[in-house]
């Protein structure tokens, strides 16, 4: 009882401790992005990979020891699943960061660190929250579901802050007194590809994720849609992805109005995820 209750209050220390140290990187990420000043990029680098270690030793106190059987027990808590969502989004990041896409790193951190600190925020008061999924579903198939949606959401919120990232760029470009602060930032085109690269992820990942989640249904409810809200919010969030994957591969407007037509959709789908997910708690796959 007494090692279960210090295992608690260290997991509370070190995600608070994560939350700290992602707050101050997003900080920096900004000052980075607007300075161009090196400092920042050196204390922005420090700040989020020791949040990363906070943040995942965290996950490691919590759930150790960990397997594939356990991931859905966690999915289907409230904090576990805002848990694994900024998780993945960290380890998208890191990718970013360690990828062909490394220019991008620090613009795109100056968006989505915000994004992971507020969400963090948001689950610190639940972090013993008893709240659970209504699932109601066995089947393999659940763990594949759960990361191919989570992922192509995830995506869709890097298609976001590209479109974002675009439209600042594009509004510094314009007053040329702004030139110095964008020479150490990715061209217009290249973000660009970014942000048509994350849009496209956005739309297949969650394809498949909707995909599976049909089928499992289907397994075990012998239909193809209960007609719960949950279900409502990722039709919806799966049509906002499918408009922007279409604009951009079709080339249907303006690079500046998809961009903000991007926003716009992520925004709409953000709201829609968190009434699904901090608000309602009735009906099949709810909080309750």
């Amino acid at each position: 009882m007494i090692a279960g209750n210090v295992m608690g209050l260290l997991n509370i220390l070190l995600f608070i401790s994560a939350i700290c140290c992602m707050g101050i990187a997003a900080c920096c990420a900004m000052c980075a992005l607007h300075g161009n000043n090196d400092r920042f990029k050196t204390l922005l680098k420090f700040f989020f990979y020791v949040g990363v270690f906070f943040f995942v030793f965290s996950g490691v106190v919590r759930y150790f020891p960990f397997g594939l059987r356990d991931f859905i027990l966690i999915a289907r808590t409230i904090w576990g699943h805002l848990y694994l969502l900024v998780l993945f989004l960290i380890l998208l990041l890191i990718y970013i960061h360690l990828s062909r896409w490394g220019k991008h790193w620090i613009p795109v951190a100056a968006v989505v660190l915000p994004f992971i600190t507020i969400i963090s925020l948001l689950s610190l008061p639940l972090i013993s929250s008893n709240r659970i999924m209504d699932a109601r579903i066995a089947n393999h198939l659940l763990p594949f579901h759960v990361i191919f949606a989570l992922s192509g959401e995830l995506f869709f919120l890097l298609a976001s802050a590209g479109s974002i990232i675009f439209l600042y760029l594009n509004f510094q470009l314009k007053r040329k007194i702004s030139l110095v602060r964008t020479m150490s930032l990715p061209s217009l085109e290249s973000i660009e590809s970014f942000t048509a690269w994350a849009s496209q992820m956005a739309f297949f990942l969650l394809s498949i994720g909707l995909v599976l989640g049909i089928i499992l249904v289907w397994i075990n409810f012998k239909t193809l849609f209960l007609f719960s809200f949950k279900e409502i919010v990722m039709y919806i969030s799966w049509l906002c992805v499918f408009c922007v994957y279409l604009l951009r591969r079709k080339k249907l407007a303006g690079a500046t109005t998809i961009s903000l037509v991007t926003i716009v959709l992520f925004i709409v789908a953000g709201a829609l995820f968190v009434v699904a997910n901090f608000f309602r708690e009735a009906g099949f796959h709810s909080f309750k």
